[in-house]
């Protein structure tokens, strides 16, 4: 005869089996850990994305800031005979002439662009355009909870033929997501019955 007493003695022992079974075939070493907190969990996917932002800054120097230096050259006599046109020595002396130079920087990190203005032999003025790139790279991994073993406590029964069996259940989730439940069932009579079952997580596409 089954008494209460031997009924959740039987339900811990079944229960300690199937834990211990779990314990034995899951093993967290085949997946990928990470602790947060304190606390694991199971690294699903990772990801990792690098942007680039276009810092731009613009500087204008004049010409009176930048270094110069006068070199004073040997004298060079011209020839009394040679003919110079004068217009055309104001034209080109008074003329702005612009130099524009570019230094691309390595690695694809940007460009930076120097302009310089020249008028009546003198740098009246330099422009530097820089355009660099920052780099960030961003590292996103994605995680989940690790399966635990969970133990729920109810009610079951049965009914037909105009029978009817009722009484409390047990039901144990294994990490793998198998159920497996226990469970005491009394008739109108007061006979005792023990009610089991197996459900396996089926994965569908």
């Amino acid at each position: 005869m089954i008494t209460k007493t031997n009924f959740f003695a039987l339900i811990i022992i079944i229960l300690g089996c199937v834990i211990a079974l779990q314990q034995c075939s899951f093993n967290d070493k085949e997946k990928e850990l990470l602790k947060v907190n304190g606390k694991k969990y199971e690294v699903i996917k990772r990801i990792t994305d690098t942007t680039f932002i276009t810092r731009t800054k613009t500087r204008y120097v004049k010409g009176a800031d930048i270094f110069h230096e006068t070199i004073v050259e040997k004298t060079k006599e011209v020839p009394t005979y040679t003919k110079v046109d004068t217009q055309i020595i104001l034209r080109d002396y008074q003329s702005k002439i612009i130099y524009k130079d570019r230094l691309v920087l390595e690695n694809g990190l940007g460009t930076i662009d120097v302009t310089d203005t020249i008028s009546k032999n003198k740098i009246i003025g330099r422009k530097w355009n820089a355009q660099i790139k920052e780099k960030t790279i961003t590292n996103t991994t994605i995680v989940k909870e690790l399966p635990k073993v969970q133990v729920f406590a109810g009610l079951g029964g049965v009914a037909g033929n105009g029978l009817i069996l009722a009484g409390p259940k047990l039901t144990l989730k294994t990490k793998k997501d198998n159920l497996y439940n226990v469970g005491l069932l009394v008739d109108d009579k007061l006979n005792k019955y023990v009610s089991f079952g197996m459900q396996w997580k089926i994965k569908l596409k």
